[in-house]
C-alpha cells in the first residue's frame, strides 16, 4: 500500500472515530436528559403522594374525632355539638370535592367531560359560587366583593361554569391572609363576557406563572406549606373554560402582591329558542319551584345501607312524599307486588343482587305490575362507562353518591316531567 493510500485510510478511520465519538456524546446527553426527566417525574410523584395522604387524612381525622366525641360525650354543650356537626359537614364536603376533582381529572384525560348546554346567566352563576364558598371565606374573615355588570348570556354548562368560579374563589381565599378581601368582577370586554377574580394575598412568583394551570402543580409541597390542596382545581378550571371556547389567564405582580385570574367566554347571539329539554335542567338547578309535585307521592327507595335509606327517607318525607324502604332486591320486588309506587330509587351496588338485577326484573313486568315505573339509580361509581350502562339498563337518571338533598329532589322532579 502506498503512503498516500495509508494516509487516506488513517484519515477515514479518524473521521469514523470522530463520528462514533460524536454519536456517543449525543446518546449520552439524551440519556442524561431522560434520567433528569425521570428523576423530576419521580420527585413530583413523591410530593403528590405525600400531599394526597395529607389531604385525605386531615378531613378523616376531623370527621372521625368529632364523630367519636358526639357519640361518647353525653353531656356536651349544645353550642359545641353544633360546632362539631358543622365541622363534620365541612370536612365531608372537602372529601367530596377531592373525589370529584379526581373524577374530573379522569374525564379530562379520556376526553369524556360532557357539557349540558343551556343559556347561562353568568351573574347568577357567580352569586351561586360565592354563596357556596362564603362560609369558608368568613372563617378566615375574608369578604367576597361582587361587582357584576349586566352582561349578555352565554351558551354553556351552568354547573361547570359555577365550578370554574368556585375553584378560582377557593384558590383566592386559600392564599389570602385573614381579614382581607377577594373581588369578583363581571363585565363585557371586546364582545366577550369577562370574569375577573382578584385577591390581595400571597401572589404568584413570575417563574411559576407558566405552570399555574398544570395538573398537580404546587408552589410548595413541604410540610410547612401554608395552604392545602392537590393542585387540581386550576387545571380543571382551565379545561372547562377551554371546552366553552374561552380562555383563562393568571397574572401577579410577584410574591406578596396578590393575583388576578381572568376568564373570557364568547357571547353568543341567540338565533333560536332553546328546546324544552335544554331549559328544564337550568330551571331545576336554580330552584325547586315545582316541589309540590312530591306531595303524597309514593316512592320506593332500595338500598342495603340503612343509614343511606334513612337519609333519603328523611329528605323525601320533608318534601311531602310517602316513602317505602327496601334493603334488597327481594324486598323491593315483594313491595311491588303489594304497592304501586310512582317512582323507584335504587342503589346499584348491593350484595347478592344489584340494582341492575332489580331494574331488569322490574322492566320485565307488565305496565299494570309496575313495569314502566320511572327509576333513578344511585351509584358511587360515577364513571362515563358506568353511567351509560345505568341508562341502558332502564333507569331514567342516576345520582352519584354522596347525594345532595336538593339534587335528589331536582332529579325526581325531572323524572316526573318525562
Amino acid at each position: 500500500m502506498t503512503s498516500a493510500c495509508k494516509a487516506r485510510s488513517y484519515i477515514r478511520a479518524a473521521f469514523l472515530i470522530g463520528i462514533d465519538i460524536t454519536e456517543q456524546k449525543r446518546v449520552e446527553e439524551e440519556l442524561r436528559q431522560k434520567t433528569e426527566e425521570l428523576a423530576e417525574i419521580n420527585r413530583v410523584k413523591d410530593e403528590f403522594v405525600a400531599v394526597l395522604s395529607h389531604e385525605l387524612r386531615t378531613p378523616m381525622h376531623n370527621l372521625h374525632g368529632w364523630a367519636q366525641l358526639l357519640l361518647t360525650e353525653s353531656e356536651m354543650d349544645e353550642a359545641l355539638k353544633i360546632e362539631g356537626l358543622e365541622t363534620i359537614e365541612r370536612n365531608a364536603r372537602l372529601q367530596v370535592r377531592l373525589i370529584d376533582d379526581f373524577l374530573d381529572l379522569a374525564r379530562m384525560q379520556k376526553g369524556e367531560m360532557n357539557l349540558e348546554i343551556e343559556s347561562v346567566d353568568l351573574a347568577s352563576v357567580i352569586r351561586s359560587a360565592a354563596d357556596t364558598i362564603r362560609l369558608s371565606a368568613e372563617t378566615k374573615g375574608i369578604q367576597i366583593q361582587l361587582h357584576l355588570d349586566a352582561v349578555s348570556k352565554v351558551l354553556g354548562d351552568a354547573i361547570r361554569l359555577q365550578q370554574v368560579v368556585w375553584n378560582l374563589l377557593s384558590n383566592a381565599i386559600k392564599f389570602s391572609s385573614k381579614n382581607e378581601s377577594v373581588e369578583v368582577r363581571l363585565e363585557e370586554v371586546e364582545s366577550q363576557a369577562q370574569i375577573t377574580v382578584i385577591d390581595r394575598g400571597r401572589g404568584i412568583e413570575a417563574e411559576f406563572i407558566p405552570f399555574v394551570f398544570e395538573r398537580f402543580s404546587q408552589r410548595d409541597a413541604s410540610t410547612t406549606r401554608s395552604a392545602g390542596g392537590l393542585g387540581l382545581g386550576l387545571a380543571i378550571a382551565h379545561y372547562i373554560v377551554q371546552l366553552h371556547n374561552g380562555n383563562i389567564t393568571a397574572a401577579s405582580a410577584g410574591f406578596g402582591k396578590g393575583s388576578t385570574f381572568t376568564v373570557r367566554l364568547p357571547i353568543v347571539t341567540m338565533t333560536k329558542q332553546l328546546s324544552n329539554d335544554e331549559l328544564v335542567l337550568g330551571e331545576l338547578l336554580h330552584g325547586n319551584k315545582e316541589i309540590a309535585q312530591l306531595q303524597n307521592l309514593c316512592i320506593l327507595v332500595v338500598d342495603d345501607d340503612a343509614d343511606a335509606r334513612m337519609l333519603m327517607q328523611t329528605v323525601l318525607q320533608s318534601a311531602g312524599a310517602d316513602v317505602l324502604g327496601a334493603a334488597s332486591v327481594k324486598e323491593a320486588l315483594a313491595l311491588l307486588e303489594q304497592q304501586s309506587p310512582a317512582l323507584l330509587i335504587s342503589d346499584i351496588s348491593m350484595p347478592d343482587e344489584d340494582g341492575f338485577t332489580l331494574i331488569r326484573q322490574v322492566r320485565s313486568r307488565t305496565m299494570e305490575k309496575g313495569g314502566q315505573i320511572p327509576a333513578i339509580a344511585l351509584t358511587a361509581f360515577a364513571e362515563a362507562k358506568n353511567e351509560q350502562r345505568i341508562l341502558k339498563a332502564g333507569f331514567q337518571l342516576f345520582i352519584a353518591k354522596p347525594i345532595d338533598p336538593m339534587e335528589l329532589v331536582d332529579k325526581i322532579i325531572k323524572v316526573l316531567k318525562t
